[in-house]
């Protein structure tokens, strides 16, 4: 297998707009369908990143993604119906696998190799 090294940027999967709660501590939350005052809308959040993540998936076969946690929770909500899930720890590395599962996706910490 060739290694590829193709670094793009989207900027359809930057975070989420939090509007006048951008900064705020995490504990200011608001629930993940609640629209933010000034901010993003769940829906839109989601629409835009699944519209990346398709293109991506649709130029590249096993991609390395690099973005916020709220990207993996739109993958949480699409897999599993819901975007909560437990937090995942800054850089930590996750695994999205097509697998027999009932949701069709297993998702785990990956620890094998990227190459």
């Amino acid at each position: 297998m060739r290694y590829q090294k193709n670094i793009m940027a989207y900027e359809q999967l930057k975070e989420r707009n939090w509007g006048d709660l951008e900064g705020c501590p995490i504990e200011q939350q608001l629930p993940y369908d609640v629209t933010p005052p000034n901010g993003e809308s769940w829906q839109d959040f989601e629409a835009r990143v699944l519209t990346a993540l398709n293109e991506i998936l649709s130029e590249h076969s096993w991609p390395l993604i690099i973005a916020h946690s709220g990207v993996y929770r739109v993958l949480n909500n699409v897999i599993n119906g819901t975007p909560y899930c437990p937090r995942i720890g800054n850089v930590t590395p996750i695994a999205f696998v097509p697998s027999q599962d009932e949701n069709g996706w297993k998702i785990t910490p990956f620890k094998g190799s990227f190459i």
